[in-house]
């Protein structure tokens, strides 16, 4: 046994300093990838066997792979983490210190110490391809909070700047990690939120075309960071939550920010509901017109634009369902506890079996079943990446093969991750 866990070492050792560090770069790139497809294909397979004794063989193995996180692509980073989070040592029963590890190594490929570069796209990439990854460790209770400070530093005031394709997908990732924020976090970062949320809430019709998936993914997140600190929504956007704390600013006039906060939500989903009779009069026309198309050709098209509209329909009904609570001086906020966790419900439902959630709507609330009539308009809804759920990205699929286009090392190719890509449940 101490012999071949001695010839186990030593074998993982020399495989692995063909990979390379930056202290020790790989010579031979040719060779590098050889045994990258090796321990791929033939050592990770076979890990039940070779890594015994367990515990002293996998921590060997870790310390291997993250010396060799230093200088790797995105596929690459991505198959190391998935090996990693397969062992018993980060597994379900893993202490709290095992979590934050795996965090920060996704920290540090995230480069979370460097500074912001507007223009360096590969950096934006890999940091929301990294924000994903490390949301399945912060629902463990990993902190999130070197993630957020980061985005509310040097992402969120140059929002405008960043390239138009990768705003989005910024947004998604804020509003993925905002349900599991700290208090402390979510009162730093939400005033920024708030901003950028009043940026895409006109408080007059402008003339200008709304961002709807904006929006949306913004509501979600505001309301999210705000259950965690509501009195601080006082001072943000004129509330009167009452904590009994010093924060709550009680004895501060705040009516004017309340005015226009309320006028723009009132704006929003004034445009809101214009949009979605648009789009289902266009629901219309297109059964119109796949009943009357005679090719493949002409029902394939008509098809995707009901998906589109489908997924118009759908983003609509979140705005107006996340903007009805806010009217209020004291409102009530995603996630708490009395009351909409139904709505979270629906939300999360919506995307996974719309009809449930019609008939649940039906059935236990009234003010939202004139949001959800068009569901029951509309018919059957499609699920998943086929209908584009969530805010309206369709889902892609990204390779995590190394065969397939390496890339210069440290370069992330992102994975789009729905915003509501597969249904949750909370806990009670």
């Amino acid at each position: 046994m101490e012999l071949n866990f001695l010839v186990h070492v030593a074998s993982l050792t020399g495989l692995f300093k063909h990979i390379g560090c930056v202290d020790e770069p790989s010579s031979d790139e040719t060779i590098r990838e050889k045994v990258l497809s090796f321990i791929r294909d033939k050592v990770f397979p076979i890990k039940a066997e070779l890594l015994k004794p367990q515990d002293e063989m996998e921590r060997h193995i870790t310390d291997l792979i993250k010396k060799s996180l230093e200088d790797v692509t995105g596929a690459e980073f991505r198959m190391f983490m998935d090996f990693l989070k397969s062992l018993s040592i980060f597994g379900e029963k893993a202490p709290p210190e095992r979590m934050k590890e795996l965090i920060g190594i996704i920290e540090g490929q995230a480069d979370l110490d460097a500074q912001f570069n507007v223009a360096d796209a590969d950096h934006i990439d890999r940091l929301i391809s990294c924000v994903y990854m490390a949301l399945p460790f912060v629902v463990r209770g990993a902190s999130s909070s070197k993630f957020l400070n980061y985005l509310n530093k040097h992402i969120i005031p140059v929002f405008d700047k960043l390239p138009e394709e990768r705003k989005l997908d910024l947004l998604k990732a804020l509003a993925e990690i905002s349900p599991y924020t700290t208090p402390q976090d979510s009162r730093q970062i939400l005033p920024n939120v708030v901003q950028l949320l009043k940026k895409y809430m006109p408080r007059k019709k402008t003339g200008e075309e709304m961002n709807f998936t904006y929006v949306e993914c913004l509501l979600y997140t505001f309301h999210h960071l705000a259950h965690k600190v509501p009195n601080a929504t006082n001072s943000l956007c004129g509330y009167k939550i009452v904590t009994g704390q010093p924060s709550d600013r009680l004895g501060e006039d705040f009516s004017e920010l309340n005015k226009d906060f309320t006028e723009r939500l009132s704006n929003v989903e004034e445009l809101t509901r214009a949009t979605m009779k648009k789009l289902t009069q266009g629901m219309a026309e297109h059964n119109k017109a796949m009943a009357a198309a005679k090719s493949d050709e002409a029902k394939d098209s008509i098809k995707t634009q009901k998906q589109n509209t489908t997924t118009g329909l759908r983003t609509c009904n979140n705005i107006l369902a996340m903007t009805k609570p806010l009217h209020s001086k004291t409102p009530s906020f995603i996630g708490d506890k009395k009351g909409n966790d139904l709505l979270l419900l629906l939300m999360d439902l919506a995307m996974w079996h719309p009809k449930r959630a019609v008939e649940l709507v039906v059935c236990q609330t009234s003010w939202l079943i004139e949001h959800w009539k068009v569901c029951l308009m509309v018919g059957e809804v499609g699920l998943g990446a086929e209908a584009g759920v969530g805010v309206g990205v369709e889902e892609e699929e990204a390779s995590g093969s190394l065969g397939v286009c390496r890339q210069s090392k440290k370069t992330f190719s992102i994975q789009k991750v729905n915003m509501y890509q597969k249904y949750t449940p909370r806990s009670p």
